[in-house]
């Protein structure tokens, strides 16, 4: 069995302790869609990259605000006008 969808079907039908076709009668594609999408992401790996993530994000922002911080310090130094 090379289809990957049809091979999801029968694990959430087991895991919902239907058959393929009764699962297919009770949920339509979007929950089915949902139920897919909520797998792949629920995975150590997945959440691992996640966390890797949201910390890259956090440090770009951390960086960029010090930079921020820096130029506006450089900026008014220089007698600059403040325009905040």
């Amino acid at each position: 069995m090379d289809r990957p969808f049809r091979r999801y079907l029968f694990g959430l039908a087991e895991r919902m302790g239907v058959s393929v076709k009764e699962l297919l009668s009770k949920m339509d594609s979007r929950e089915i869609s949902e139920w897919w999408a909520y797998d792949l992401t629920n995975t150590p790996e997945f959440r691992k990259k996640y966390a890797e993530q949201k910390e890259a994000e956090a440090q770009a922002k951390l960086t960029r605000d010090e930079l921020k911080s820096r130029f506006k310090q450089l900026f008014n130094s220089c007698g600059a006008v403040n325009r905040e």
